[in-house]
């Protein structure tokens, strides 16, 4: 059976997992740079419950994405409950901002620039990529993630060639 055109694909934009692409997209054949890679095994539960009528499970791109997805939630709930034993006192008792501030954009806006700009302001606390990619696990993963997720990750953004640092500071 051959998968739809994206364009008519249900589910096409809800999710990397969830969507399908021409058989001749690299990215698709990849499991580098899923969005999902923080997952623990909860959260994907839930997308796969919600979505499950949409999951395209024949498209060999979407099934070893979920393969990996399943795997790496695996390793990303261990390090979550080590996060959780080893540091829930410290993240409890870290005062917390009554306004954060949140970026928000299209792809391509400025919101890369904007984050920068406001990651270099020593009043303000900015996440980096790590950080953002792994939010249940970057306490415990600090200082193995380029050794553990090595070949996962890469050192530019897929659309534009941008550096990425993967460093969890």
């Amino acid at each position: 059976m051959t998968p739809p055109p994206p364009s008519a694909h249900p589910a096409n934009g809800t999710s990397p997992l969830l969507t399908v692409a021409p058989d001749n997209d690299y990215r698709w054949h990849s499991l580098s740079d899923n969005t999902l890679a923080g997952v623990t095994p909860a959260a994907l539960a839930a997308i796969l419950a919600a979505h499950w009528a949409d999951v395209e499970l024949l498209h060999p791109g979407v099934a070893a994405r979920l393969l990996f997805l399943a795997a790496i939630s695996v390793l990303n709930g261990v390090f979550a409950a080590v996060d959780w034993l080893f540091h829930r006192r410290a993240v409890a008792a870290t005062p917390l901002c009554p306004s954060p501030i949140f970026v928000i954009g299209l792809p391509r806006s400025g919101t890369t620039v904007l984050h920068n700009l406001l990651a270099a302001d020593p009043r303000l606390v900015t996440p980096d990529t790590f950080q953002v990619g792994f939010p249940s696990c970057f306490l415990s993963l600090r200082g193995l993630e380029t050794v553990l997720l090595r070949g996962l990750l890469s050192p530019t953004r897929s659309m534009d060639n941008i550096a990425l640092d993967w460093t969890c500071t």
